[in-house]
């Protein structure tokens, strides 16, 4: 058998037999660029489980996300792969609030303006979220959030800005 397709098959199942994460996303690549976006999210979804066998934390983040993305651009029809793999990322509300708006761009000061914080505040929470998922750069953040939120949502959009009545609420005023 010849062909683009038979091709890609051969790198996905050299890919799976030598338990190589990141030769299986090299592989779902390769699926994606020929428009296959169901096996391309299937082989990110493999790669997503060798990843967490290899205690590769933040690998297995990015390889997740991808799923995600993925399976939205296939109107979230998925395979028995992708859908074992997809969990919720392991952060507070306020940490995937303020990661949001760091991978968005926003300057720490920035956040901490908008969210009534000290700046020390939003540098702790960036701390924390960067151990939780084993990443170290805020453009990985933007990719790890996007559609991470209960449900399935993507929340590529900025937090509205909370009102004073709430935070005069919260702070006991």
């Amino acid at each position: 058998m010849d062909g683009p397709r038979a091709q890609a098959a051969a790198v996905h199942a050299t890919a799976l037999n030598s338990n190589d994460g990141d030769a299986i996303q090299a592989a779902s690549d390769l699926l994606e660029g020929m428009g296959d976006l169901l096996a391309a999210a299937d082989a990110a979804a493999q790669a997503t489980v060798v990843y967490r066998r290899a205690q590769q934390r933040g690998a297995a983040y990015q390889a997740e996300a991808r799923v995600r993305r993925l399976i939205g651009s296939c109107e979230g029809i998925g395979t028995p792969t992708t859908s074992g793999v997809i969990h919720q990322l392991p952060l507070t509300d306020r940490e995937r609030e303020i990661g949001t708006l760091a991978g968005q761009g926003m300057s720490n000061r920035d956040i901490a303006q908008r969210l009534t914080l000290s700046v020390r505040t939003v540098e702790n929470h960036l701390y924390r979220i960067n151990a939780k998922l084993g990443i170290s750069r805020r453009t990985e953040l933007a990719d790890l959030l996007v559609g991470s939120v209960p449900g399935g949502t993507s929340i590529a959009e900025p937090f509205p800005r909370p009102d004073q009545s709430t935070i005069s609420n919260r702070r006991g005023r």
